[in-house]
């Protein structure tokens, strides 16, 4: 290659194909370890098959799991030389080559950092290589799969140990730990069942990891077993005491003297209480002390003594007494004479009276301990909770003082409540009776007291004739403020009142008329009356108004409805026309909410003849029409409009008055404004006949009971608020 081609190396060595030859290292003695090195041969050629110059090449190899692509499982760069196109390197020196090789695998080579060149290179074994994957021995065997053997090459288990009889080596199988421990596991599955563990300097370890027994077998039986908590069972599979022996125990003798210890002198069983060995019959050792009927045995610390404190008659058993009246009598004179403890803290202290009459037929007195955490009875949490508990078969729990005597709660050393020997129940408050509740001959009574003693509200039988309620609340010491008397004066009518310093408020149902309600003078406003009939009026009587041939507004005015409703709109005057004989004359008058038209019922017409001599004619005039109306001002008009043939016309001493009205009680065809009316001479004839009067009464009956079901309803919604205020407030 000329020293151009060398030159451009970097450039062109893209193009350079790869032959290589990997030497794997030869074998090694078997008790040699093998390095972590691979030596590595190759010919470096441009495009045109000429090798590259002589030099040192940087070169990036890289090991992979796949012919193309991926990510590479080794990686190492370093400089390489190359003499006439053959390098030589040894591949791990930077980067510990600790690839297990047991996968086909791929090389990958780069020059200068350029791209990887291709294809890669398939890893090959050498002949002998595989012979790596098994060992045959003269004696062992230890094949890729299958049966490992040790002093045979016929192994009948995974794992077989064979000794030579002749065979002076020992032990058998050694498990060697440098460390603080040895372990053999027993795994089924994936869980470790058994255990056999020696520490380092201390006892040998044989065990269940998982909470089995152990079970020991002779001849081939099972005999003796350990359970999972610690009972042992000789000749017995199923112990329930720390030591379960299907069978005798023979004792001997000792001299040692630790306390619990039992031994046999020769003649009598003995046991040591700490200081002292005592006979365990009674014909042994000292001997048992004589006594008198009914006395139990007690030891002093020095030897058994008669003892009177707790006597047992074959029947009763008592305690601080020798005649117990009871199957157990507990006498003292000390305050805590009975005590019944828990040995855990989490647990629970409990005194139960049980009979032959079933399961349930108990009552228990129970102390429940902290484990009772997330336990509830009535959604009330029983973790550190005192209760009593009656059975179902045992029937009701009665509380009875025997002669009547007050019962008292008391909490935090304070009277909350208490039910008196009269059977009446009282609230208290530092010492002061805040509520009584109590039953007597006219019923159940219900009190509240204020921090003084005073009655501040309270609920009784209605002591009238024919029962009911009667509920009164306070507004001082002396007076009462408010009362509801359910049943007043026995009329089954219910009466409200609310009494002031200075007025009062009385509803009364059991009235009737005015005076079902009965309110203080001045006690509606006008923001209430609001819905209430209104009016509005206008006068003029000092000037006259000139008709003009179109509608002339005589008198105007204006009305604020609270609400929707009618509005009756009536005008009156005083009206005054020329006339010229031989021709009509006439005025049209009507009331309007447009002052710009009449009203086709509105047109009202006041007219002369024409055969009436010429001169000036007067007469009176009244219009009224009735309006619909929303909430908001609403404008009302006096119009007048005269015929092209009428001379000079005027309208005095006008009166105009606006009538606001919420309620119909009828049918209701309100005044339309606008539209032309047709002449009177050209209106239809019209006739109201029997049916039409008939089925116009039904209608207005009909709109009546509407309304009246309408006002019936909010009526009752209201009462219906009122009694869940009652409710509430109870």
């Amino acid at each position: 290659m000329n020293s151009t081609i060398k030159d451009e190396r970097k450039t062109e060595m893209k193009k350079i194909l790869m032959i290589l030859a990997i030497a794997m290292l030869a074998a090694l003695p078997v008790s040699a370890q093998i390095p972590n090195l691979m030596t590595y041969q190759g010919v470096l050629t441009d495009d045109m098959g000429v090798v590259v110059s002589d030099g040192s090449y940087n070169m990036t190899f890289r090991i992979y799991d796949v012919p193309s692509g991926g990510s590479p499982l080794w990686e190492e760069t370093f400089g390489v030389n190359v003499s006439k196109g053959i390098f030589n390197t040894i591949l791990g020196y930077t980067t510990p080559l600790d690839l297990a090789f047991n996968e086909p695998v791929y090389l990958g080579l780069a020059i200068d950092g350029g791209a990887e060149l291709t294809p890669r290179r398939l890893f090959t074994s050498n002949a002998h290589a595989f012979s790596a994957l098994s060992v045959f021995g003269v004696e062992n065997i230890f094949p890729s799969s299958g049966h490992v053997g040790i002093g045979t090459l016929t192994p009948a288990a995974p794992l077989t140990i064979r000794i030579n009889n002749t065979d002076s080596s020992w032990p058998a199988l050694l498990i060697e730990n440098t460390g603080n421990q040895s372990l053999i596991d027993f795994k089924m599955a994936t869980v470790t069942e058994a255990r056999i563990r020696k520490a380092a300097g201390g006892d040998l370890f044989l065990g269940t990891v998982t909470g089995q027994g152990i079970t020991f077998s002779l001849s081939n039986t099972s005999t003796h077993r350990m359970m999972p908590d610690g009972s042992f069972g000789i000749d017995n599979l199923s112990p329930v005491e720390k030591l379960d022996v299907n069978g005798a125990i023979r004792l001997g003798t000792t001299a040692n003297t630790n306390a619990g210890t039992i031994r046999w002198t020769g003649s009598d069983f003995e046991g040591y209480d700490g200081s002292l060995w005592n006979s365990l019959t009674s014909g042994g050792g000292s001997g048992l002390p004589s006594g008198t009927s009914g006395q139990t045995l007690r030891h002093d610390g020095a030897d058994w003594v008669a003892n009177t404190t707790l006597t047992n008659t074959g029947t009763n058993v008592g305690i601080g007494t020798a005649s117990p009246s009871a199957e157990l009598h507990v006498y003292g004179t000390e305050i805590e004479e009975t005590r019944v403890q828990s040995t855990s803290p989490t647990g629970a202290a409990a005194v139960e009276l049980l009979t032959s009459g079933g399961s349930l037929d108990y009552l228990r007195l129970e102390k429940s301990g902290p484990s009772r955490s997330g336990t509830t009875a009535g959604s009330i949490p029983l973790a550190n909770l005192s209760r009593i508990t009656a059975g179902t078969q045992a029937g009701a729990l009665m509380l009875q003082t025997v002669p009547a005597e007050p019962i008292h709660f008391v909490t935090s050393n304070l009277e909350r409540f208490r039910i008196t020997e009269t059977g009446r129940f009282e609230g208290y408050y530092n010492g002061a009776m805040t509520s009584r509740l109590y039953g007597g001959t006219d019923g159940g009574c219900y009190y509240q007291y204020d921090d003084e003693g005073h009655i501040f509200y309270g609920i009784e039988p209605d002591f009238s004739t024919g029962g009911g309620g009667y509920l009164y609340l306070r507004r001082n010491n002396s007076s009462t403020g408010f009362i509801v008397d359910g049943n007043c004066g026995a009329t089954e009518g219910t009466r409200v009142s609310v009494f002031g310093a200075t007025s009062s408020i009385v509803l009364d149902a059991s009235a009737s008329g005015n005076s079902t309600v009965v309110l203080p003078t001045g006690a509606v406003s006008s923001a209430e009356i609001l819905n209430e009939p209104g009016v509005a009026s206008s006068t003029e009587g000092v000037y006259s108004v000139p008709i003009l041939d179109a509608p002339t507004v005589i008198r105007a005015r204006t009305i604020t409805a609270p609400a929707s409703g009618y509005v009756l709109v009536i005008a009156t005057g005083q009206g005054e026309m020329s006339h010229t004989a031989g021709v009509s004359s006439y005025i049209n008058f009507g009331v309007s909410d447009i002052y710009t038209s009449l009203p086709v019922n509105q047109d009202v017409a006041w007219g002369i003849s024409s055969g009436a001599g010429s001169g000036t004619y007067s007469a009176p005039v009244t219009c009224h029409g009735l309006f619909e109306v929303s909430a908001g001002s609403n404008t009302f008009y006096f119009l007048g409009d005269k015929g092209a043939s009428t001379g000079e016309s005027y309208c005095y001493d006008v009166q105009l008055t606006v009538l606001y009205i919420p309620t119909s009680y009828g049918t209701v065809n309100p005044t339309m404004a606008g539209g032309v009316g047709i002449p009177d001479t050209d209106a239809p004839v019209s006739s109201i006949s029997a049916s039409d009067i008939s089925s116009e009464r039904a209608a207005s009956i009909e709109a009546d009971n509407a309304r009246i079901e309408k006002e019936l309803a909010e009526m009752r919604r209201l009462v219906e608020e009122l009694k869940r205020e009652v409710e509430n407030s109870e």
